[in-house]
C-alpha cells in the first residue's frame, strides 16, 4: 500500500530521476539543464523544517514527491 513519509537525502536519486524525466519531457519547469542527485541532496538539506519534502513510496518505490517552498 502507498504511503507518504518525510523525505531523506537518500530519496534524492529517485526524485532526481522523476524531476529531470519532466524536464526532458515536458515544459513544466523553467529548468532547462537537468540536475544531479548531488544537486538535489543539497536542495533538499538546505531546506529548513518548516518547509518539509515528501515522497509517495510504494513496496520501496518512490512513485512522486512534494515539497513545500516559498
Amino acid at each position: 500500500m502507498p504511503t507518504i513519509r518525510e523525505a531523506s537525502l537518500d530519496d534524492s536519486p529517485c526524485i532526481t530521476d522523476i524531476f529531470n524525466w519532466y524536464i526532458e519531457k515536458t515544459t513544466i519547469t523553467f529548468k532547462a539543464e537537468m540536475v544531479s542527485a548531488g544537486d538535489m541532496a543539497q536542495h533538499i538539506a538546505l531546506t529548513d523544517h518548516t518547509r518539509p519534502w515528501f515522497v509517495l513510496e510504494d513496496d520501496g518505490l518512490i512513485l512522486g514527491y512534494a515539497y513545500a517552498a516559498r
